[in-house]
């Protein structure tokens, strides 16, 4: 039997409620606020603008990085202050400070390179970012060259992103206008338009072909599409608007309701995924809710493969929970993924399958059945075993256990996920 793809009718007025008010909080729990200020050097942007990146592939030593910071910024204007990114590469002849920074990236280059940068190159104000490559000289000594300056604030476009003449596009809006109020991650904030609150999402290392697929995607109800494309001065795009829900994403969602829990690790399964490890875990959703919830993200993926697409990134942080309760995907553009999220299959180089995006859909039925938000998995590209409580029905537990299926042949496609769901849900209003 194959249902009509739609989002969920809510079984009960008091389940459309629940999930209302759980997609209404009345703050941003976990999403920072940004502090009012200028920051005026770089010890101080080294502890509230500062990140850096190693790249790296498939487990290798990341063998190039980078660390970006910020002087005399205004927090709630992207334009505002003075940018920097300085490049930097592993070093083979030598122990030095780029080698420690690429071991361990979430650090960044010590405030002594930071400093010496500042001092020693010539760099530009708002609202360019001064790109500097860095390295350690034989005798110890700081060597830094000055490459680019180019729009602020790691914001600056790959070449891909120039926007070409007469190319329908999503309505342009000036990021100069964006008055960030709360940063959710180092690429998305909750902003203030003239039309009220909104998302911004960063699209450092995105390209024209990702604002195109969004552009020319049908527009339904499963999905949250860009309301804008926002712009630099020199016409250049540098992001996308998407609707501003307050619960933000799923993930934030299901972790704010535990915030004192413990991490939640899965367990590599040693032969075929089990799902008979308990869990003393509490839960606060009501099953009808949740269940709403799982039909919402089954019935997106079914719609997607249907068009002949797949998510790739499918995740609880991809998914929003929107103020009239329904859940939406965000970030369904097939240019990305997370490793965490990815089955035994992906290890190996290849397109991605309609199974790698089951596989992932097992994982959410899973994560909100028990509410957990962020996981890790002990042991990448291996089938984990889920780990339940007592309240979980079995029915939710043998669907889940069948999508994350080590042979990607035998798991169910996602309408017929989407189908048992519905089923379920006749079979108890009977």
């Amino acid at each position: 039997m194959s249902h009509k793809i739609e989002l969920t009718v809510f079984d009960t007025t008091a389940t459309a409620n629940e999930a209302i008010a759980l997609g209404n909080p009345t703050d941003h729990p976990i999403a920072t606020p940004l502090d009012p200020g200028p920051l005026s050097a770089p010890d101080e942007a080294r502890e509230r603008e500062y990140s850096s990146w190693a790249c790296t592939y498939r487990g290798s030593p990341p063998v190039v990085g980078a660390t970006q910071f910020v002087i005399g910024a205004d927090p709630h204007n992207f334009t505002s202050g003075a940018a920097f990114t300085i490049f930097y590469e592993r070093n083979l002849l030598q122990v030095c400070v780029e080698n420690d920074v690429l071991d361990d990236p979430e650090e960044g280059l010590p405030i002594s390179v930071v400093n010496a940068a500042v001092e020693q190159v010539q760099w530009e104000s708002s609202p360019l970012t001064t790109k500097v490559q860095f390295h350690t000289a034989a005798d110890g000594s700081y060597v830094f060259r000055t490459t680019t300056a180019s729009s602020h604030q790691g914001l600056d476009l790959e070449k891909g992103l120039v926007l070409p003449e007469n190319t329908p596009t999503f309505p342009h809006i000036d990021l100069s206008s964006l008055r960030p109020t709360h940063k959710v991650t180092d690429s998305i904030y909750v902003i203030k338009v003239s039309h009220g609150p909104a998302v911004f999402k960063r699209l450092d290392y995105g390209s024209m072909q990702e604002v195109n697929f969004f552009f020319d995607l049908p527009k339904v109800d499963f999905l949250l599409r860009p309301t804008h494309l926002v712009v630099d001065d020199r016409r250049r795009g540098c992001g996308l608007l998407l609707p501003y829900h307050r619960a933000l994403s799923l993930s934030l969602t299901l972790d704010r309701l535990h915030p004192d829990a413990a991490k939640v690790v899965l367990s590599p399964a040693v032969a075929a995924p089990s799902d008979s490890s308990s869990s003393t875990r509490p839960t606060l959703i009501s099953p009808l809710v949740k269940t709403a919830w799982i039909a919402d993200v089954a019935a997106t993926v079914a719609w997607l493969h249907k068009q002949n697409m797949t998510w790739d990134d499918l995740k609880t942080s991809n998914i929003v929970v929107c103020e009239d309760g329904h859940c939406r995907g965000i970030d369904y553009a097939p240019f990305g993924t997370t490793v965490k999220w990815n089955p035994p299959e992906a290890a190996q180089p290849g397109p991605r399958t309609t199974a790698a995006d089951v596989f992932a859909l097992g994982l959410v039925i899973w994560a909100v059945c028990m509410e957990v938000g962020e996981f890790e998995r002990q042991q990448e590209y291996v089938c984990p075993v889920l780990v339940w409580n007592q309240a979980a029905p079995d029915w939710l537990r043998t669907l889940a256990a069948r999508c994350v299926l080590d042979e990607p042949e035998k798991r169910p496609r996602a309408v017929d996920v989407y189908d048992a769901i519905l089923t379920e849900r006749s079979r108890r209003k009977q």
